[in-house]
């Protein structure tokens, strides 16, 4: 995923994380404008993750993706925060489109 997200032209990749419990300690460092997440993460799940991610850093735009086909998931993360919502079985080049997508538009304004 790295590659691919880096072979596109403005993308950077700044930090990974192996699971859900070091992805707030790598935002609150880098404060990246994305964070592509897998809802699945072992610790702390995206959907628990996201908004401590938003909390810690609200410039920080949060994507999900998953390998869960349910409108419900969907409509739960983008309830927690996210700005969009992927399934994993999705090509690549959409997952990259989303990430240009999501970088480039305004934030929704966040009630606080």
């Amino acid at each position: 995923m790295r590659a691919v997200l880096e072979e596109h032209e403005g993308v950077r990749v700044v930090g990974e994380a192996g699971n859900g419990a070091d992805v707030l300690p790598l935002v609150e460092e880098l404060r990246p404008d994305i964070v592509l997440l897998d809802l699945a993460m072992p610790r702390v799940d995206g959907l628990q993750a996201t908004p401590r991610i938003i909390a810690a850093s609200p410039g920080t735009r949060v994507i999900g993706l998953s390998g869960f086909s349910s409108e419900q998931v969907a409509d739960q993360m983008l309830a927690a925060g996210a700005a969009a919502y992927l399934e994993k079985g999705v090509d690549l080049d959409v997952i990259v489109a989303t990430v240009v997508r999501v970088a480039t538009e305004a934030p929704a304004s966040r009630p606080g």
